[in-house]
């Protein structure tokens, strides 16, 4: 909670920053409730217009996409929400 804290003073006190990536731990396994948090506590913020979450987890375990995460991850208060892929392929 306290580094959650710092993140969101430094974003409210950068209003220039317009996008969030998040990317390692994959988060496309956060759970519903965790992803829905975050909608929360960022979703205050009126200059961050853009999402990014990058993820491996449709290509390595489609099955684990529910339906409930994505529609969860669609309604974001957030202007624009992008899931990026990660494939790897020899």
């Amino acid at each position: 909670p306290v580094q959650l804290q710092a993140i969101v003073q430094y974003l409210q006190q950068h209003t220039e920053i317009e996008e969030l990536i998040f990317s390692g731990g994959d988060p496309g396994t956060f759970p519903v409730g965790f992803l829905e948090g975050l909608g929360k506590v960022f979703g205050n913020l009126p200059h961050i217009r853009k999402w990014r979450i990058h993820t491996r987890v449709p290509a390595v375990d489609p099955l684990a996409v529910s339906d409930e995460w994505i529609e969860t991850f669609c309604s974001l208060p957030i202007a624009q929400k992008v899931m990026a892929i990660h494939i790897n392929h020899p």
